[in-house]
């Protein structure tokens, strides 16, 4: 009489049994099911290789928004700069009075003038994590290591990069269906590129 733990319906869980006909899963039956599917024909080079270029040409794109927006930001802060030294020039010089006008000038550039070297700095953090061009010996050891967690139920780690990879598993009549986001495949690439692949993923 072992003690067995299945994935259940939300929605049934929450409203009433009668809400979905979806069946209950046995989750470590089906955890290996996912598991087998996907390292077989998900995380193959060359579907891996796909999912990278394309993650790198939606990078490209992004890119060049976020460069011509740098472009803008940079004119906006050199703008608030100037404004800042020519109103402090004034004072030194006895054309302008400290009054609370001038103050509240003042605070306004100083505020605009932080908000922008603030949303530059995101910027510049968000570009420099970009994903690099991945060569084809890295993805080969990539899968093959991937496979070894994945089929492997004695070390935890399978499940750990099925969470890191994967966003959803969904019951979709007889079938699973399984969703996820290519910056997640990058992030767990340049895991194993730092040798840590043996280790549960800190970012799960």
């Amino acid at each position: 009489s072992g003690r067995y733990r299945y994935y259940k319906c939300t929605t049934r869980m929450a409203r009433s049994v009668h809400a979905c006909t979806a069946k209950n899963l046995p989750r470590e039956q089906t955890d290996g099911l996912v598991l087998q599917a996907l390292s077989e024909k998900v995380f193959t080079p060359k579907r891996v290789s796909l999912m990278l270029n394309e993650l790198l040409r939606h990078q490209r794109q992004a890119k060049t928004a976020e460069d011509a927006r740098l472009i803008t930001m940079k004119t906006e802060l050199d703008r608030a700069t100037t404004g800042l030294d020519r109103l402090y020039q004034a004072v030194e010089e006895g054309a302008l009075s400290i009054d609370e006008t001038l103050r509240t000038r003042t605070q306004k550039l100083k505020a605009r003038r932080s908000e922008v070297l603030t949303e530059m700095a995101k910027l510049k953090d968000r570009q420099a994590l970009a994903v690099r061009r991945v060569n084809a010996d890295t993805v080969k050891s990539f899968c093959t290591a991937l496979k070894e967690r994945f089929t492997d139920p004695t070390s935890g780690l399978g499940k750990a990069y099925l969470r890191l990879l994967v966003d959803e598993i969904r019951l979709d009549g007889n079938e699973l269906v399984v969703t996820g986001r290519h910056r997640r495949l990058a992030d767990a690439i340049g895991f194993m590129e730092k040798r840590k692949l043996g280790e549960v993923p800190s970012f799960v």
